[in-house]
Protein backbone atom coordinates (compact mmCIF):
# COMPACT_ATOMS: atom_id res chain seq x y z
CA UNK A 1 0.00 0.00 0.00
CA UNK A 2 1.64 3.78 -0.84
CA UNK A 3 2.65 5.59 2.31
CA UNK A 4 -0.18 8.48 1.49
CA UNK A 5 -3.06 5.94 1.17
CA UNK A 6 -1.77 3.49 4.28
CA UNK A 7 -1.47 7.94 6.20
CA UNK A 8 -5.35 8.31 4.92
CA UNK A 9 -6.42 5.31 6.61
CA UNK A 10 -5.39 5.97 9.85
CA UNK A 11 -7.92 7.77 11.67
CA UNK A 12 -6.51 10.89 14.31
CA UNK A 13 -5.79 9.78 17.65
CA UNK A 14 -5.13 5.83 16.86
CA UNK A 15 -2.81 3.55 18.10
CA UNK A 16 -0.66 1.60 14.75
CA UNK A 17 0.97 -1.60 15.00
CA UNK A 18 2.03 -3.09 12.27
CA UNK A 19 4.14 -6.54 13.57
CA UNK A 20 7.20 -6.30 10.47
CA UNK A 21 10.69 -6.35 9.90
CA UNK A 22 11.99 -3.00 11.19
CA UNK A 23 8.22 -1.06 10.45
CA UNK A 24 9.64 1.39 13.09
CA UNK A 25 13.15 1.83 11.45
CA UNK A 26 16.72 0.69 12.18
CA UNK A 27 18.93 0.76 15.79
CA UNK A 28 21.79 0.51 13.29
CA UNK A 29 23.88 -2.55 13.69
CA UNK A 30 21.64 -4.85 14.45
CA UNK A 31 22.62 -7.40 17.59
CA UNK A 32 21.56 -10.38 15.02
CA UNK A 33 25.33 -10.26 14.03
CA UNK A 34 26.36 -14.22 13.87
CA UNK A 35 23.17 -15.52 14.88
CA UNK A 36 22.31 -15.40 10.58
CA UNK A 37 23.92 -17.96 8.47
CA UNK A 38 25.64 -15.94 6.08
CA UNK A 39 25.17 -16.03 2.42
CA UNK A 40 21.33 -16.48 3.45
CA UNK A 41 18.68 -13.80 2.59
CA UNK A 42 18.03 -13.17 5.91
CA UNK A 43 21.51 -12.38 6.52
CA UNK A 44 21.44 -9.99 3.28
CA UNK A 45 18.56 -8.09 3.82
CA UNK A 46 19.77 -7.50 7.52
CA UNK A 47 22.93 -6.53 5.88
CA UNK A 48 21.65 -4.37 3.72
CA UNK A 49 19.38 -2.17 6.22
CA UNK A 50 21.94 -1.91 8.59
CA UNK A 51 23.79 -0.08 6.19
CA UNK A 52 21.45 2.31 5.96
CA UNK A 53 22.41 3.05 9.78
CA UNK A 54 19.88 4.22 12.24
CA UNK A 55 16.62 5.57 11.29
CA UNK A 56 12.94 5.95 11.52
CA UNK A 57 11.04 4.93 8.79
CA UNK A 58 8.84 6.95 6.93
CA UNK A 59 5.41 5.95 8.46
CA UNK A 60 5.69 6.84 11.92
CA UNK A 61 7.29 9.77 10.91
CA UNK A 62 4.02 10.94 8.84
CA UNK A 63 1.76 9.26 10.97
CA UNK A 64 2.98 11.46 13.90
CA UNK A 65 3.62 14.77 12.05
CA UNK A 66 0.73 15.21 10.50
CA UNK A 67 -2.10 17.76 11.45
CA UNK A 68 -4.06 15.25 12.84
CA UNK A 69 -1.41 12.99 14.33
CA UNK A 70 -1.85 9.51 15.20
CA UNK A 71 -1.30 8.90 18.98
CA UNK A 72 1.41 6.09 18.66
CA UNK A 73 3.13 3.67 16.25
CA UNK A 74 4.40 0.68 18.48
CA UNK A 75 7.13 -1.12 15.84
CA UNK A 76 10.21 -2.88 15.96
CA UNK A 77 13.84 -1.62 15.04
CA UNK A 78 15.42 -5.22 14.42
CA UNK A 79 14.16 -7.92 12.25
CA UNK A 80 10.74 -9.78 13.31
CA UNK A 81 10.22 -13.46 12.67
CA UNK A 82 6.78 -15.47 11.89
CA UNK A 83 8.49 -18.19 14.50
CA UNK A 84 9.58 -16.01 17.41
CA UNK A 85 6.08 -15.73 19.51
CA UNK A 86 6.64 -19.80 20.55
CA UNK A 87 9.71 -20.84 21.80
CA UNK A 88 10.19 -24.31 20.88
CA UNK A 89 11.48 -26.04 23.64
CA UNK A 90 9.29 -25.06 25.80
CA UNK A 91 5.92 -24.47 24.20
CA UNK A 92 5.79 -21.15 25.38
CA UNK A 93 3.55 -18.68 23.26
CA UNK A 94 5.14 -15.27 23.91
CA UNK A 95 2.81 -14.02 21.14
CA UNK A 96 -0.30 -14.35 23.29
CA UNK A 97 1.06 -11.47 25.86
CA UNK A 98 1.76 -9.18 22.83
CA UNK A 99 -2.28 -9.84 21.57
CA UNK A 100 -3.08 -9.49 25.07
CA UNK A 101 -1.47 -6.25 25.65
CA UNK A 102 -2.83 -4.96 22.22
CA UNK A 103 -6.29 -5.74 22.60
CA UNK A 104 -7.24 -7.00 26.61
CA UNK A 105 -5.27 -4.49 28.09
CA UNK A 106 -5.65 -1.63 25.72
CA UNK A 107 -9.53 -2.18 25.36
CA UNK A 108 -9.82 -1.60 28.73
CA UNK A 109 -8.34 1.76 29.21
CA UNK A 110 -4.89 1.08 30.26
CA UNK A 111 -2.17 3.40 28.70
CA UNK A 112 0.04 1.66 25.94
CA UNK A 113 3.00 1.87 28.06
CA UNK A 114 1.32 -0.43 30.64
CA UNK A 115 -0.62 -2.18 28.67
CA UNK A 116 3.00 -3.85 27.44
CA UNK A 117 4.28 -4.38 30.76
CA UNK A 118 3.50 -7.97 30.81
CA UNK A 119 5.19 -8.49 27.21
CA UNK A 120 8.73 -6.56 28.20
CA UNK A 121 9.85 -8.67 31.57
CA UNK A 122 10.20 -12.17 29.32
CA UNK A 123 12.99 -10.37 27.35
CA UNK A 124 15.16 -11.25 30.06
CA UNK A 125 14.04 -14.48 30.81
CA UNK A 126 14.93 -15.15 27.16
CA UNK A 127 18.30 -14.19 27.89
CA UNK A 128 18.72 -15.78 31.49
CA UNK A 129 17.54 -19.15 29.41
CA UNK A 130 20.27 -17.76 26.51
CA UNK A 131 23.37 -17.63 28.69
CA UNK A 132 22.51 -20.39 30.86
CA UNK A 133 22.37 -23.12 28.60
CA UNK A 134 25.58 -21.26 26.61
CA UNK A 135 27.46 -21.82 30.23
CA UNK A 136 26.28 -25.19 30.48
CA UNK A 137 27.58 -26.29 26.56
CA UNK A 138 30.56 -24.34 27.13
CA UNK A 139 32.76 -27.91 26.87
CA UNK A 140 31.55 -27.81 23.11
CA UNK A 141 28.50 -29.08 22.47
CA UNK A 142 27.02 -28.00 19.36
CA UNK A 143 23.23 -30.23 19.61
CA UNK A 144 22.28 -27.17 21.85
CA UNK A 145 23.00 -24.59 19.09
CA UNK A 146 19.66 -24.33 17.33
CA UNK A 147 18.42 -23.65 20.46
CA UNK A 148 20.72 -20.88 21.33
CA UNK A 149 19.74 -19.37 18.05
CA UNK A 150 16.11 -19.56 18.51
CA UNK A 151 16.45 -18.16 22.54
CA UNK A 152 18.41 -15.05 21.44
CA UNK A 153 16.63 -14.12 18.19
CA UNK A 154 13.52 -14.68 20.22
CA UNK A 155 14.81 -11.98 23.18
CA UNK A 156 16.18 -9.59 20.27
CA UNK A 157 12.37 -9.70 18.71
CA UNK A 158 11.14 -8.56 22.09
CA UNK A 159 13.82 -6.20 22.66
CA UNK A 160 13.09 -4.37 19.46
CA UNK A 161 9.90 -3.06 20.05
CA UNK A 162 9.77 0.22 20.03
CA UNK A 163 6.90 2.73 21.43
CA UNK A 164 6.94 6.28 18.59
CA UNK A 165 4.43 7.97 19.93
CA UNK A 166 2.92 8.65 22.90
CA UNK A 167 3.39 5.67 25.79
CA UNK A 168 0.50 6.90 27.46
CA UNK A 169 -1.87 6.90 24.56
CA UNK A 170 -5.08 4.87 25.34
CA UNK A 171 -8.28 3.99 24.21
CA UNK A 172 -11.70 5.70 24.88
CA UNK A 173 -13.79 3.89 27.28
CA UNK A 174 -16.16 1.51 25.17
CA UNK A 175 -19.94 2.53 25.52
CA UNK A 176 -22.18 -0.11 27.04
CA UNK A 177 -25.76 0.35 26.13
CA UNK A 178 -26.69 -1.77 29.41
CA UNK A 179 -28.30 -4.58 27.34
Amino acid sequence: MPLGKLCDAMPSGCIRYAQACRSAGAAGESFHAGLLPVGSSAFGTVEAVDGLGTMVVPAPLELLGRESPVRAVPGHVEPTFSWTPQVDDTGQGLGGRLVSALSTHLYTGEPLGSALAEYRPYVGELHTRWARLRESSAGGDTSVRETLTRLRVSALDRQSLVLPGDPTAALPALAHDGR
